[in-house]
């Protein structure tokens, strides 16, 4: 003790005995002081304080009043009054010598300390002195302070006094647990087991001693420790310390490997403030995994959706090697994926990118090409033993993803190492690529290099058939014709998928040859091939009676059209060829009853107008010209806009002169003239005038008439049938050039002559022949007003010009007058196909689909007309929101669907599906669509969400978050798409936030 210290103590026991001479004695003490102290003393604060206040303020012994305001401080105090410490303080200034000012600090504070107010026992601790203190009292003193300033976190300051109270007998287990306690908080595990070490007493023992020691031992490394202090502990625990010990011995088991030992102390783990940690999931995880419970271990593995570092990398490894196990492909790719996207540990990278690369072989790839992904692995690890089995899968895979351009560019640069069936493939499977887009010389130019390779493999025989459909669009028939015969016959032609169809591609060529007895037979072997249902049957059945009537064997054509049963889509039209046969047969009166049968039974028939107008002729024919005249009316009037009606009013014209009836037979001429002045039937009718004038000896008037008539120029018809016959003699001869300005000679000098019309058809198609549409286009119109046979052709070569140079408004008037006067069904297809995609375009969904119903109805239309057809049906419908509509045309596009169309009808099964609450149908469509499709890249991303939004609700957390982020991050150039991805994305994690405090919602996948 220095000498300062050792003055001011002596000077405070000298003020303390001067002050104890004057204190009060009992039996000095009021009665009132007394009792009140009796009642302090006993904890009645409430009633002692206003008896010392009554002392204080009516005693006349200034000591008796300042122990009565001592008193009356403390009870205040013990009371809790606002004023109490202020009041305290007044006592110390008032008697700064009174004895009981130290012990006034230190009881106050001991009050606190007793109640558990240790901040407010400090600040009434830091006003004592313990050298004034007794050794007893300061030991407690000693202790107590030290407590109170670990409470208030104040551990340095804390250590020093616990330090020296571990030094007293009185608390030194006590000092030495709080002490191993701060050390267990600073992570100072050997200083912790130390100080606890030293705890002796019982009662402290038995307290959470062996909780803080088990986990101690954990964090050394000292599980077996560990777990026996843990276990010593837990019957004594609480619900909270139940749940950590559990964890506590779950892990220690684990890092000792011994995983079903610690299966079911991890599952009892209840989470802190009900979370777990990526860390506690993984735990039970890999146990799970361990002992081959791979169902449960995904359910705990897919609970960790944020994890980039060692930890999460290994989860996503074992999570896809779980989903194999229990054959969930499509989410084994995703895990892997994610594993072999980070660098922790190399082998695990490399064994999970290698997964990734074989399943986006197998089953497909959203994300990215199965190409790219087999590219980078070898890139990556380009002297790995399976180097050629992966070269192998990249070349099927580019096949199997109809990848045939990057195919064909990677055989080019690496073909030497690649046998000629792999070049083969390649050549051949690009080239019906390049077929279906319409780029036939290209096509047939690969298919040329398909058979270089070798002429006796299978793609060598395919490649034959369709070179050969490449000749028939280029309308090259007989190289046509000759690749069909040589597939015929090629080795491998039986083994093919086209070989079943080959007699009926061999009849179309002979058809087109004019080779009809070839035809009619390879037509009939066809059928043979196709079920009766098939469209390909019943279109062989009626064209090898075409093929027989062609052929002048009608008699076979006969016998051949009687065949076809009244449910065939074509029998009104074998009933008209039927008639016409018996007639060439020299049976008019079975010619007239088909007829008459084909009027009757199929009155909104195409072919309906060209019976009448054949059995109005034949009627004629056979003298019975009354009815002849009542058939051509009858045509006349059901057909206005009809392309027979001009002839069946011309025909009405010459039988009224055959009857003498002249003035009507005039008054007819003068109606269709004046109607259809640029007509050849106009001009012919012209003539039967100036027959009809002679006949009356009226040539004057027939000059006056015809005067009046802009197309009719007489004094010109020789320099006009001149230039006509010489416009025509060039044509016939083939020489274009020459043609073509006779053609336009003629059209300047008789813009309204007889033959303008024909001649108009002609000119245009020599400009379209030779690829100037543009010129041709005005021509094509003048023909189309003209009615004549050439009308429907040019009309439908106006329309396809438009169409083709995208002038849907211009096309559209000329699409629904061919629809409404067209007697080719072809031309009726047309149509009906392009006025369907422009009232799609215009917005007008319900005209849209009604067209393509009537399409669909239309026999002989075709798999590609078909699959438009139920396309634009199903997307109108879907906007009209006739869901079961759409369904239903889009379930019938699969049937045949490829490319882009086929990836949207995949995404609406699956759409469909999830909306059914068939989540892993709707999930087996989505890898369809990834497998085969996955360079369509806005349905790709629409079916990932789709594919997210089933496995949230088949609660996957961790494929529907992986998918989310992948979204975002390969398809962000579709921002609609991106952009309901990070909602969802968002809405998964906030939920899941609830229960794994690793997740953060804000947080986005590495």
């Amino acid at each position: 003790m220095n000498r300062l210290h050792l003055i001011l103590l002596f000077a405070g026991l000298c003020c303390s005995a001067l002050y104890g001479q004057q204190s009060v004695q009992p039996q000095e003490q009021s009665q009132t002081f007394q009792k009140a102290l009796r009642l302090y003393q006993q904890g009645n604060y409430t009633q002692a304080q206003p008896l010392f206040r009554q002392v204080q303020a009516g005693s006349d012994n200034d000591l008796e009043r300042g122990e009565a305001l001592y008193y009356a401080a403390s009870s205040a105090i013990r009371l809790g009054e606002r004023q109490a410490d202020r009041e305290l303080l007044g006592f110390v200034e008032k008697y700064p010598l009174s004895p009981k000012r130290w012990a006034a600090y230190k009881e106050v504070g001991d009050y606190y300390y007793g109640i558990g107010r240790y901040l407010y026992a400090l600040k009434w601790y830091r006003q004592v002195d313990p050298d004034f203190l007794s050794d007893r009292a300061r030991d407690r003193f000693i202790f107590q302070y030290g407590y109170c300033l670990y409470a208030a976190g104040n551990k340095e300051e804390a250590k020093t006094y616990l330090s020296q109270a571990k030094e007293t007998e009185a608390y030194a287990s006590q000092a030495a647990y709080y002490l191993g306690f701060i050390s267990y908080e600073e992570d100072d595990y050997q200083g912790a087991n130390q100080a606890f070490s030293e705890v002796k007493d019982p009662k402290l023992l038995e307290e959470k001693l062996s909780y803080f020691q088990a986990d101690m031992n954990y964090k050394l490394g000292k599980f077996e420790e560990a777990i026996a202090q843990a276990k010593n502990y837990l019957p004594r625990a609480d619900e909270e310390e139940k749940s950590e010990l559990n964890r506590l011995i779950g892990e220690s088991y684990f890092q000792l490997e011994n995983y079903a030992e610690a299966l079911p102390f991890l599952e009892k783990y209840q989470g802190r403030n009900g979370k777990w940690t990526n860390a506690d999931f993984y735990q039970l995880g890999y146990c799970h995994y361990q002992q081959a419970q791979y169902s449960e271990a995904i359910e705990s593995f897919n609970r960790i959706i944020e994890s980039p570092d060692a930890l999460g990398q290994n989860a996503y490894y074992h999570l896809g090697q779980s989903y194999l196990q229990e054959d969930k492909k499509t989410e084994a790719l995703n895990a892997f994926r994610q594993a072999s996207s980070m660098d922790f540990d190399g082998a695990i990278r490399r064994e999970a990118l290698l997964n990734y690369a074989l399943l986006s072989y197998q089953i497909g790839n959203a994300y990215e090409p199965p190409t790219r992904v087999l590219r980078t692995y070898l890139e990556d690890y380009p002297r790995d033993q399976k180097r050629r089995e992966i070269e192998k899968l990249l070349l099927d895979a580019y096949v199997s993803s109809q990848n045939f351009q990057d195919a064909l560019e990677y055989i080019e640069a690496n073909g030497k190492d690649l046998d000629k069936q792999s070049r083969q493939k390649i050549f051949f499977f690009r080239g019906i690529q390049l077929f279906a887009e319409g780029t036939y010389a290209e096509a047939e130019s690969l298919f040329s290099r398909t058979l270089e390779e070798s002429n006796s493999t299978l793609w060598s025989s395919r490649a034959l058939f369709w070179r050969a459909e490449c000749f028939s669009r280029a309308e090259q028939h007989e190289q046509a014709l000759a690749d069909l015969i040589a597939f015929e016959n090629s080795r491998k032609a039986e083994e093919t998928p086209e070989y079943p169809e080959r007699n009926y591609h061999l009849a179309y060529a002979y058809l087109r040859l004019e080779q009809f007895p070839q035809a009619a037979k390879r037509f009939a072997d066809a059928r043979a091939n196709f079920s009766v249902e098939d469209a390909r049957w019943q279109d062989a059945q009626v064209r090898e009676a075409d093929a027989h009537y062609a052929g002048s064997q009608y008699s076979k054509a006969i016998s051949a059209y009687k065949k076809l049963a009244p449910t065939h889509p074509e029998y009104d039209y074998s009933l008209f060829q039927l008639a016409k046969s018996q007639g060439l047969v020299g049976r008019p009166q079975q010619k007239m009853l088909e007829l008459a049968r084909l009027e009757q039974d199929y009155p909104e028939s195409n072919y309906r107008d060209d019976a009448l107008l054949e059995r109005a002729a034949t009627l004629a024919e056979q003298g019975q010209e009354g009815q002849a005249l009542a058939g051509y009316r009858r045509l006349i009037q059901d057909y206005p806009e009809g392309n027979l009606h001009l002839t069946a009013r011309l025909r009405e014209i010459l039988i009224l002169y055959n009857q003498g009836e002249l003035d009507a037979s005039l008054e007819k001429i003068n109606a269709l003239v004046q109607a259809y002045p640029e007509s050849a039937e106009a001009t012919q009718a012209v003539s039967t005038a100036k027959l009809i004038y002679m006949d009356k000896g009226e040539v004057s008037k027939f000059a006056a008439w015809a005067r009046d008539l802009r197309f009719v120029q007489l004094t010109d018809s020789e320099l006009e049938e001149a230039s006509y016959s010489a416009a025509q003699s060039l044509l016939d001869q083939g020489r274009t050039a020459e043609a073509i300005r006779a053609c336009e000679d003629y059209l300047k000098a008789f813009p309204l002559g007889a033959r303008s019309g024909i001649l108009s058809f002609e000119l245009a198609e020599l400009y379209y022949n030779q690829g100037q549409k543009d010129s041709a286009l005005p021509y094509y119109q003048r023909a189309a007003k003209a009615s004549s046979s050439y009308s429907e052709k040019a009309l439908t070569r106006v329309a396809s010009y438009y169409v083709e140079t995208e002038q849907f408004s211009l096309a559209s008037p000329y699409l629904e007058e061919l629809l409404q006067t067209a007697q080719v069904e072809e031309n009726k297809r047309f149509a009906l196909s392009n006025l369907m995609k422009w009232f799609f375009e215009q917005g007008q969904f319900d005209r849209c689909v009604q067209y393509s119903q009537q399409l669909l109805e239309k026999p002989g239309l075709g798999q590609r007309l078909e699959k438009e057809a139920w396309l634009y049906q199903a997307r109108s419908s879907w906007v009209t929101g006739n869901k079961n509509q759409s369904k239903r045309a889009y379930a019938e596009l699969l049937k045949t669907a490829s490319g882009s169309r086929a990836a949207e009808a995949l995404y609406y099964q699956a759409y469909f599906q999830n909306e059914s609450g068939d989540y892993l149908d709707s999930n087996s469509s989505i890898e369809k669509l990834a497998q085969s499709y996955s360079s369509y890249k806005e349905w790709g991303a629409r079916g990932l969400i789709l594919m997210a939004r089933n496995y949230d609700a088949l609660k996957d957390p961790f494929q529907a978050t992986y998918i989310l982020e992948s979204v975002i991050e390969n398809f962000g150039e579709l921002l609609p798409q991106k952009m309901e991805a990070e909602a969802l994305l968002a809405q998964i994690k906030a939920r899941e936030a609830q229960n794994n405090s690793s997740v953060n919602p804000q947080n986005k996948r590495p």
